[in-house]
């Protein structure tokens, strides 16, 4: 048994032997729910709840809440159509949501003091030269030690997170600006539009023009 407070949410795995109800003071809750299927969301969702049982602290700034607000808003707008994007945005949130909620004694996956500042720059400045030099300069430490430690905090490569970055920043070009696939590929940071075509084939298993056409079974 678990009494939820301000602040504190059920992580659940459906079907389950669960239950719950509302306190005798109150006659209702506000909630936001996502439906998240595929063996990786499976698999992390697992994780997260083996590593923090099933209930979830959260702050009263919480920056996972305020995503989840915000794609559930888009999506009651219709700002959110694409199966692709969602994905991607649901991904990057369940990422999010177990950064915010992993234990903070667990040395193993304690980020290092410095990665906000590397994501941070990352995300502001994906278009530009992110060479491992560059980045490695804005961690202040060796190009060495910043590779192999970024990878063990984030789970990828550096390389791997800034394309990743440009992928998704191209996504939503292709659904609400009306720019060639050349430029497209430019403005997210790719000098090589054919490069840029065949990671984004990589990434999500269609080419940029027919995921703007919205033909999904090519």
């Amino acid at each position: 048994h678990y009494q939820l407070d301000a602040g504190k949410a059920m992580l659940l795995c459906v079907p389950h032997d669960h239950a719950y109800f509302l306190p005798p003071d109150s006659d209702h809750w506000e909630f936001i729910y996502f439906v998240m299927v595929g063996e990786d969301a499976l698999r992390l969702w697992y994780e997260l709840i083996r590593n923090n049982g099933p209930v979830g602290h959260f702050a009263l700034s919480s920056r996972t809440v305020e995503l989840a607000a915000e794609l559930c808003l888009d999506l009651e707008l219709g700002r959110l159509v694409s199966p692709l994007e969602a994905s991607a945005r649901t991904y990057h949130w369940l990422m999010m949501l177990m950064e915010e909620l992993r234990p903070a004694g667990d040395e193993r996956c304690r980020a290092p003091a410095w990665l906000a500042a590397v994501t941070r720059h990352c995300q502001a400045h994906f278009s530009e030269d992110l060479s491992l030099e560059t980045l490695a300069a804005v961690a202040g430490c060796s190009r060495f030690h910043f590779a192999r430690q970024f990878s063990r905090a984030q789970g990828v490569t550096p390389g791997v997170y800034v394309r990743r970055l440009r992928l998704f920043h191209a996504v939503r070009l292709l659904q609400l600006e009306r720019l060639s696939i050349k430029e497209v590929a430019a403005s997210a940071g790719f000098h090589d539009a054919n490069y840029f075509c065949k990671a984004f084939r990589r990434e999500f298993g269609v080419s940029p023009g027919v995921y703007r056409r919205g033909d999904r079974s090519r």
